[in-house]
């Protein structure tokens, strides 16, 4: 069985993997013509790819090879709509409706079909008032129409243009963090500042610093300058934060208590007495 595919933008990925999702976006449909494309941009080095179209569905696939160069660390992204520009040959155009639509022929096009609502500029025409720009009222095989109450009916060649449109998807947090791969990093790629530190307080407290560690620096101090004492409290400190780090959600590690049945107290003495010789 095939896997199923997210349907949004990874957040976070391994570098050198295979990484597919799929988007469907009702305003930019790949059969109006539409293309989608993921662009990342990090520190050092910049990553492109246009998706495939599955289904009526734009399908993003990163192979190994694509990422598989790029740097670890977050990378701002983009999910980028593009549709190019529609040319139509015009033939002619028609005096005004009623409703001051006139209606424009056109023999061919070039470019993704047009849709009613495109902006389209029209130009060539001898009578100037046939040369508008304006957003497409209805379409019909062959012929568009604009409002447009001072067309004069001619027949001529000429040219209606829709715009090329670019858009990018808006978001809060548009951030991709590419990981490191697993297979092909080096040793303690993965460890955190804390678990690096706390290995080389603990050779500090057991006199094993080496040549490369001796110098090593917490809080702008050389770890074989800081005193026993202080180097064990910041190994305490580094303990429970790697605890946190590794149990998220957790404010401590839990502990099994057994409140079991007390036995019943032995009768004391009572701690009052009479002083005043009243009470018989």
């Amino acid at each position: 069985m095939a896997p199923v595919l997210p349907s949004i933008v990874p957040r976070n990925f391994p570098a050198g993997t295979t990484v597919r999702y799929t988007r469907s976006l009702d305003d930019f449909l790949p059969s109006e013509g539409w293309s989608y494309t993921l662009y990342l941009n990090g520190l050092t080095q910049k990553f492109n790819k246009q998706a495939t179209v599955v289904g009526g569905v734009f399908q993003m696939e990163f192979l190994p090879a694509d990422t598989a160069a790029l740097p670890p660390g977050p990378y701002r992204y983009a999910e980028r709509l593009t549709k190019p520009a529609t040319t139509l040959v015009l033939t002619g155009v028609s005096a005004p409706d009623a409703n001051g639509n006139a209606t424009y022929s056109f023999s061919s096009s070039s470019g993704p079909a047009p849709q009613a609502g495109a902006l389209v500029t029209v130009t060539g025409f001898t009578n100037p008032g046939n040369n508008i720009t304006g957003a497409i009222a209805s379409l019909a095989s062959g012929s568009f129409t604009l409002e447009n109450a001072g067309a004069i009916a001619e027949t001529a060649a000429a040219a209606g243009t829709v715009p090329a449109e670019t858009y990018d998807l808006r978001g809060d947090e548009l951030v991709i963090n590419i990981e490191p791969n697993v297979a092909s990093s080096p040793t303690g790629t993965y460890n955190t500042w804390e678990e690096t530190t706390l290995a080389v307080v603990e050779a500090a407290l057991a006199g094993r610093l080496t040549n490369d560690i001796q110098s090593y620096s917490i809080a702008g101090r050389a770890v074989n300058k800081i005193p026993i004492e202080e180097l064990r409290k910041i190994r305490a400190q580094l303990k429970n934060a790697i605890w946190q780090q590794t149990h998220p959600g957790k404010l401590g590690a839990a502990y099994k208590v057994d409140f079991s049945n007390q036995g019943e107290q032995p009768d004391y003495p009572a701690t009052w007495q009479d002083v005043t010789g009243l009470q018989r």
